[in-house]
C-alpha cells in the first residue's frame, strides 16, 4: 500500500469530517445555543429588543372552532415603536381598520407575559439555521389558563372604559348617549358572567415558537397556538387561536 494512497485518504477522510461539520452546523454545530440556555438566549432576545429604538412588527390570528372552521374573520395587525415608545398598535378585521383594545394579539406584551411564568423552553436544533435559533417553549396548564384569563379580564376592565368615555361623546344626544351605555352595561354583565362560567372548568394548552436572528439576537418571528377547551350553557367547546408575527425595520 502506497503512502501516496494512504495520504489520500487521509485527506478525502478530513474532507468529509469538514464537509460533515459545515452540513450540521446549519443546525447549531459549535452554534450559540450549545453555550446558552434557552431561558438566558430568552431573556438576552428580550432585553435586546427593548433596548432597540425604532422597529415595526405585524401578524395575524387566526381563531378556530373545533371543528377546525373559522369563529371569525382572520385579525390582521400592526405595530411601530419609536424611541423606544409603543406608537401605535392597530388591527383590522374584513378591512375595516380600527383600533384594538385587545392588545392580547400585541406580541410585544405576549413576550413580556410569558417571561415569568410556568414553561417548559428548549432549543430545537433541527429547525434551527445559519441566520435563526429557533426556540419552543410551552406553558404549564395552569399558567396558560392564568395568562388567558387574565387577559379576558383586561379586555373586559377595557370595555367598561369604553362605556364611562361615552359620556363625553357630545356628538350624540343624551338620550343616544344613554341608550348606548345600557347596551354597553348589558354586553359587559353579560360577559362578566360568561367568562365566570367558561373559566371554572377551562383548560388550556398554550405554545410558542421564537425564531431568533443568530447575529443580532433580536426576535424575528413569533408563532404561538392555544387550544383552549370549556363548556358554554352545558355544551362542550373547543376554540383554538393561531398568532404569528414578524419583527423588522430595527434601528
Amino acid at each position: 500500500m502506497s503512502r501516496g494512497w494512504v495520504w489520500d485518504r487521509g485527506l478525502r477522510g478530513l474532507a468529509y469530517f469538514f464537509s460533515a461539520c459545515l452540513l450540521v452546523s446549519t443546525t447549531g454545530c459549535f452554534s450559540i445555543e450549545s453555550k446558552k440556555d434557552p431561558n438566558e438566549l430568552y431573556q438576552m432576545a428580550l432585553s435586546g429588543l427593548s433596548g432597540t429604538d425604532n422597529f415595526t412588527f405585524r401578524g395575524k390570528s387566526v381563531i378556530y372552532g373545533g371543528n377546525q372552521a373559522l369563529i371569525r374573520e382572520p385579525i390582521m395587525y400592526h405595530g411601530t415603536v419609536t424611541a423606544h415608545q409603543l406608537q401605535r398598535f392597530q388591527m383590522s378585521m374584513a378591512n375595516k381598520q380600527e383600533t384594538s383594545f385587545a392588545d392580547r394579539w400585541n406580541p410585544l406584551k405576549q413576550l413580556e407575559e410569558i417571561k415569568n411564568l410556568s414553561k417548559s423552553m428548549e432549543i430545537d436544533p433541527y429547525a434551527s439555521n445559519r441566520t435563526h435559533i429557533v426556540m419552543r417553549m410551552t406553558l404549564a396548564p395552569e399558567a396558560g389558563k392564568k395568562l388567558l384569563t387574565q387577559n379576558l379580564n383586561d379586555e373586559m376592565r377595557k370595555l367598561e372604559e369604553r362605556k364611562i368615555q361615552v359620556q363625553n361623546v357630545h356628538s350624540l344626544s343624551l338620550r343616544d348617549r344613554s341608550n348606548l351605555q345600557s347596551e354597553l352595561g348589558q354586553i359587559i354583565s353579560n360577559g362578566y358572567n360568561k367568562l365566570q362560567k367558561m373559566t371554572n372548568d377551562m383548560q388550556v394548552n398554550s405554545s410558542y415558537t421564537l425564531w431568533i436572528n443568530r447575529s443580532t439576537l433580536l426576535p424575528a418571528m413569533l408563532y404561538s397556538k392555544s387550544k383552549t377547551n370549556y363548556h358554554e350553557d352545558g355544551v362542550k367547546r373547543e376554540e383554538v387561536v393561531v398568532t404569528e408575527s414578524k419583527f423588522d425595520g430595527y434601528q
